[in-house]
């Protein structure tokens, strides 16, 4: 029994916790998630439950999954990390729904003035 107990305590802890804030509408077919995973999952683990909730959302609006932006980090004193996801829910054949071209975002810009 005690070695029963000590096997799920285990798994329940090495499944890692999630949290989502859920899609929010920033505008039109414009939406916003945020995951937060625990260490154990890691950023791979925040950024593919991130991916799978965003593509799992337009599917159910009958549209196609456009990421706009991916960013990550901590959040402040909880351990693990964090995804910030903005994407659009657009209809097959919208002139915006495009293969992305994907860049890091620069730590510093600077401008001529």
């Amino acid at each position: 029994m005690k070695k029963r107990s000590c096997v799920i305590v285990a798994s329940a802890i090495l499944s890692g916790c999630l949290q989502s804030s859920g899609a929010l509408q920033l505008g039109p077919d414009t939406y916003s998630l945020s995951v937060h995973a625990a260490p154990v999952r890691g950023e791979a683990g925040a950024r593919k439950a991130a991916l799978t909730e965003a593509a799992e959302f337009c599917q159910q609006k009958g549209k196609e999954l456009m990421v706009n932006n991916i960013t990550s980090g901590s959040r402040g004193s909880l351990p693990g990390d964090n995804i910030v996801l903005t994407f659009r829910c657009l209809r097959q054949g919208d002139s915006d729904l495009q293969r992305p071209d994907y860049s890091s975002t620069p730590d510093v810009v600077i401008e001529q003035r």
